[in-house]
């Protein structure tokens, strides 16, 4: 469950004591530092460990000091001096060092000569600190002097091995070519494929030889490839394979890392030895590398490239190599194929030896089938009848009339078998497809989020909105991430232009225009959170076009929109006419019917009001009551009265007062029966500016009007209410005017710019205002002063409107966006305070309502998960807190500490029920049976002990092999127990009977670290989970042990818990990176990952609803990721 503690004693309690060799060690440190001759006051010999310890810090001052040595002391190993040393290299043993070749992973390599023999040689010496222990130096030199046997022509020969005091070296033939790579890198173009293949076969056939010496590479590479010259002219140039089996010696010594650091250069390391499986080290991962350098000698890069080491490594893990063909076409598809053949993922599908790859690129030289890409019969056929015409012949007309014969009735069983299995197969294949699909819909969504472009964010999660008889898949991840993006505001839609108008109706019905095409959504109400949308059907306007829509009538049945035919006649044409270039004679312009569209929001029917001289661009309003409507209308023979009435009647029986008012800008109805409008006034300024007018009458009777002057286009916005406020614009101000009057009574000054946008809420609390400089607010038209900014938004606010009977705000934006923007913050659940040290574990009551939490301030802590509050605060144990299970159907807890003691509590109490006794070491993780009738307990003391839950008396242990236990689950059913250990095993046993029946492998076997640290169950038992030290999680089938997905490095550090969620399409994963990362279990591919904690986090669990999701951290915080109200998600809902 958690990160791993070794020991107790208190950090920074290193105290040296009274050491002579401690002393002789510090003055050895700073003299192998500073250059300076080395102490000669050695400890006295005698004591083994004594005289190790001198040897080893004999390879340390060769391997730390400059290779260049300078004038100083005589060499530990020769006695000469540097001064003494042509070249300023001391000799080691007979070799005379001339220069340093180079340096890497295995040690260094010098050029030298050997007088004995009269040679140049590669004189190379391994790290000091692989080659720590006399055992060790031996098994070295043992197995470098049986490479030094091998004998082929493509082989750089190993003259010999041998030992200089502590220095163990390897001698082998001086080559002067270049190595494979920079040969690749000087070459004018890619290589000639069949000149690739015979390179490519020449290699395998010297690993093939490697092998059947008992001895693997394991470090194949261009690098490790030499090339001379060819042995005749026009021929190939001969390439010789250097550094065989070393690789892997060194890996073997007891002194390599503990950190199981891979054998191999990543981009040429089979996915098995990054992974560090068990036995991963063989004949497959040499074909896996000479495919590698296959395909680099072929495209000119490796199989895989990336920007760092670690997605280099998840590259070769999971992604299939590209295509040759596809860059080169001329490559053929046999030689494509064999390459591709080396590079499969799993060691088995591979060649199963380098043999048998050498021998396939043979018959792709020799142009015949191949293993990799056998030819099918037909094929075969084909090349057998072109060199046998007359037989083939003969052959065939035999064969003619049997086939014909029976064709028909076979190809149509057989067809109607194929249909069946297709549609099934493209059944499961659709469905595969669409999960894959939302989770990485998900996972772009959080980075879209992540960017700041919340609204993108949205669309996508959009997306994923089933349609009806759609199977939903939106799990706790959609719900969690789509209210965080709705914090403040939701996409309903995006329109293909400049938002020109929006209306909103009583019943959630919202419509915005945009260059004639119009959008319709529905928002549906949702207790705690924000509106469910819906996208409604466009009205049915037979080809008509839309300048404005709105108003919607006070009921919200009836939508208003202002068309005209110009669609109907041609609107390029018309265009044209309308604006034609300078010089050319303006034509009249054709004309237009304007039309009222009154559309029924129920059933979507539409039924049209012709008005003459209808002002199409200004959207009308509505009296409170429903019964009159004002609209605006041209004034073009400048004969029109101000304002007009005239009644009309709808097909449906609904009588309606129309009334027109000239040249309207801005239309509003109060209840009192009285109009709020600014216009253009009758006589026009002769400077060209365009000044309004201020209005109010009484619409019915028209008349009892008064006229104010406003500034050039000025704004307008009132409230339906008639105590709610009138406002106005002049450039940057608001003016704020009398209802009775129109008077200004008072001007704030908003923005140094041009207000361009106003609406006010229906009750009269709000006040919105946009300006030029993309600024948009929430203002209280008490005081003037602003309440909020809408920072964010991705264009300026070209339209708004308030919605009816509840906050929130509808903008239309420059970009088409449509959004609705929430002025007041969803409800969040409260975060606990968490503890002092430590948070090891939480878990949740059966009902949900607590949440427990265990710290290393040695406290059982409480939470109320609505609130966050602190219920209680259980103490009673004494030593560093480990971890909590929850007993099912009750109100018990269990906790367990490093000192093995074990309690239950009662959760309405507070106090101790019982101890459970017999586990004398640290417990890391406890499990109550399904049934909460035994209380499973593991951890350092190797084996799981089993309590009664109710008496806490011993009832049985599970004995194990000594390793320590990291995790318990128990099975749904309560009959298996699965026990996580710290040899990279999850094992299942039989609880009743005591007996073990099988183990699932999970990691690494070879590493000294490797282990499985946790373990769970699906709520319908058929997979278990488990997460390992290396950051990897696996899941297994639980009845026949499959594994079926494994995710390496899905975490940075150690996965320290797993947890499903209760409707099993969700595992979360705690790492102590820091993360908290959710899978989608069906497809084993992560889409969310959760970062709020300032350290590692040691264990999650979902709520018993599953909507709520706790972490704790090392960091002592207590977090919950809440998906807000609704459903649960269970198993009901799964199913």
């Amino acid at each position: 469950m958690t990160g791993d503690r070794t020991d107790g004693r208190p950090a920074g309690d290193d105290r040296p004591g009274d050491d002579p060799l401690a002393d002789w060690l510090a003055d050895y440190d700073e003299a192998l530092l500073l250059g300076d001759t080395l102490p000669d006051d050695t400890p006295e010999p005698g004591d083994p460990e004594q005289e190790r310890l001198r040897d080893l810090l004999h390879l340390l001052d060769q391997a730390l000091r400059p290779s260049r040595v300078a004038p100083g002391p005589a060499s530990p190993l020769t006695g000469e001096t540097p001064e003494d040393v042509a070249g300023g290299y001391p000799p080691l043993g007979r070799f005379v060092i001339e220069r340093e070749l180079g340096r890497g992973g295995f040690g260094v390599v010098y050029r030298a000569y050997d007088p004995e023999m009269d040679r140049v040689v590669a004189l190379k010496l391994p790290r000091a600190d692989a080659l720590l222990t006399p055992g060790v130096r031996r098994r070295f030199l043992r197995e470098a002097r049986t490479a030094a046997r091998l004998d082929h022509p493509n082989l750089v020969p190993v003259f010999e091995a041998g030992q200089v005091g502590p220095i163990c070296y390897i001698a082998s033939a001086y080559c002067e070519g270049p190595d494979l790579g920079r040969w690749l890198r000087e070459q004018p173009g890619p290589l000639d494929p069949r000149q690739a293949a015979r390179l490519a076969r020449v290699l395998a056939e010297a690993v093939a030889h490697i092998h059947t010496r008992g001895l693997l590479h394991c470090d194949l590479k261009p690098g490790n490839v030499l090339i001379d010259p060819p042995r005749s002219p026009g021929g190939d140039p001969v390439p010789r394979l250097t550094d065989f089996g070393l690789a892997r010696l060194l890996e073997a010594a007891p002194g390599a890392s503990i950190t199981a650091r891979p054998m191999g250069t990543p981009p040429y390391m089979a996915p098995e030895l990054i992974e560090a499986r068990p036995d991963a080290a063989g004949p497959p991962a040499d074909v896996y590398a000479l495919g590698a350098v296959l395909f680099e000698l072929l495209a000119g890069r490796p199989p895989h490239t990336a920007g760092t080491p670690w997605t280099l490594m998840r590259a070769v893990l999971e992604v299939p190599p590209r295509s040759l063909r596809k860059d080169r076409p001329e490559i053929p598809r046999d030689l494509e194929a064999v390459c591709l053949r080396c590079l499969e993922k799993r060691p088995e599908v591979r060649y199963g030896s380098a043999r048998d790859l050498a021998d396939d690129l043979g018959r792709v030289l020799a142009g015949e089938p191949t293993e990799a890409r056998p030819l099918g019969r037909a094929h075969r056929a084909a090349r057998w009848s072109a060199r046998h015409p007359a037989r083939a012949a003969l052959i065939g007309l035999g064969l003619v009339t049997l086939v014909l014969s029976l064709g028909s009735a076979i190809a149509l069983s057989r067809s109607n078998a194929r249909l069946g299995r297709s549609r099934a197969e493209a059944q499961r294949a659709l469905e595969g497809e669409r999960h894959l699909r939302y989770v990485a819909t998900i996972a772009l969504a959080q980075e879209d989020a992540r960017r700041g472009r919340v609204e993108v964010a949205q669309q996508r999660l959009g997306q994923l909105v089933p349609t009806p008889g759609e199977a939903d898949l939106r799990d706790f991840a959609w719900h969690f991430l789509d209210r965080r993006l709705r914090a403040d505001r939701t996409v309903l839609g995006v329109l293909p232009g400049l938002v020109e108008h929006a209306a909103v109706g009583a019943r959630g019905d919202v419509l915005a225009n945009t260059r004639g095409v119009v959008r319709r959504w529905r928002l549906e109400p949702v207790a705690g959170g924000r509106p469910r949308v819906r996208e409604l059907p466009p009205p049915d306007l037979g080809g008509l076009y839309t300048w404005a829509v709105g108003p919607i009538s006070p009921d919200g049945a009836l939508a208003v929109l202002n068309v005209d035919d110009r669609l109907l006649d041609d609107l390029d044409r018309w265009r044209a006419v309308a604006s034609p270039p300078l010089d050319v004679e303006p034509k009249p312009v054709p004309a237009r019917r304007e039309a009222l569209a009154l559309l029924d929001l129920a059933d979507g029917r539409v039924e049209l009001v012709e008005v003459e001289d209808l002002e199409v661009a200004i959207p009308g309003a509505f009296s409170p009551d429903g019964s009159t409507l004002v609209v605006s209308r041209r004034d073009e023979d400048r004969g029109v009265p101000l304002i007009e009435s005239r009644p009309v009647t709808l097909a449906s029986g609904r009588r309606l007062a129309l009334v027109l008012v000239r040249e309207a800008r801005a239309l509003i109805m109060r209840p009192d029966g009285r109009c709020i409008a600014t216009i253009l006034p009758g006589e026009r300024p002769t400077d060209g500016s365009q000044p309004r007018e201020f209005v109010i009458f009484d619409a019915l009777p028209a008349g009892g009007h008064r006229r104010l002057p406003l500034a050039e286009g000025a704004f307008l916005a009132a409230s339906p209410d008639p105590g709610g406020p009138i406002v106005t614009t002049t450039d940057g101000d608001l003016e704020f005017r009398d209802g009775d009057t129109g008077e200004v009574v008072r001007t704030v000054s908003w923005s140094g710019d041009r207000v361009n946008g106003l609406a006010v809420s229906g009750d009269g609390t709000l006040l919105f205002a946009s300006d030029d400089a993309r600024r948009a607010a929430l203002i209280d038209p008490g005081t003037g002063t602003p309440s909020r900014a809408l920072d964010g938004l991705s264009g300026p606010v070209s339209a708004a409107s308030f919605l009816t009977g509840e906050p929130g705000l509808v903008l239309g934006l420059g970009n088409g966006q449509v959004l609705l923007w929430h002025p007041r913050p969803l409800p969040e659940l409260p975060q606990p305070r968490g503890h002092a040290d430590e948070a090891w574990d939480v878990a949740f009551s059966n009902d949900g309502r607590l949440l427990a939490s265990f710290g290393g301030d040695g406290l059982v802590k409480l939470w109320e998960r609505r609130t966050g509050t602190l219920v209680k605060a259980l103490e009673g144990h004494r030593g560093w807190s480990s971890c909590l299970a929850m007993a099912p159907g009750t109100r018990r807890l269990a906790s367990a500490d490093f000192d093995g003691r074990v309690l239950a509590w009662d959760l309405d109490t507070g106090r101790v029920e019982r101890e459970f006794r017999g586990h004398d070491a640290r417990v890391r993780d406890l499990a109550f049976s399904p049934d909460g009738e035994i209380l499973a307990g593991g951890g350092d003391l190797g084996e799981v002990v089993l309590w009664d839950a109710a008496t806490g008396s011993e009832r049985g242990r599970l004995e194990g092999d000594g390793a320590k236990i990291r995790g318990l689950a128990f099975r749904p059913d309560g009959r298996v127990l699965a026990v996580a250990d710290d040899v990279a095993r999850v094992r299942l046993w039989d609880v009743r009977e005591g007996r073990r029946l099988g183990s699932f492998a999970a990691g690494s076997t070879t590493s000294a670290t490797s282990a499985v640290t946790c373990v769970s169950f699906s709520p319908d038992g058929r997979t278990l989970a488990a997460g390992d030290n290396l950051g990897s999680v696996i899941l297994w089938d639980a009845a026949s042990g499959r594994e079926l997905v494994r995710r390496p490095l899905l975490h940075a550090e150690e996965v320290c818990d797993v947890a499903y969620s209760p409707d099993g399409r969700v595992l979360a994963s705690a790492g102590q990176d820091g993360v908290v990362t959710l899978l989608d279990v069906a497809t084993g591919e992560a889409h969310l990952s959760l970062t709020g904690h300032e350290r590692g986090v040691n264990a999650v669990a979902f709520s018993p609803d599953g909507r709520t999701l706790a972490s704790a951290s090392h960091d002592g915080s207590v977090r919950l990721w809440w998906a807000g109200p609704g459903e649960p998600f269970d198993r009901a809902r799964a199913d």
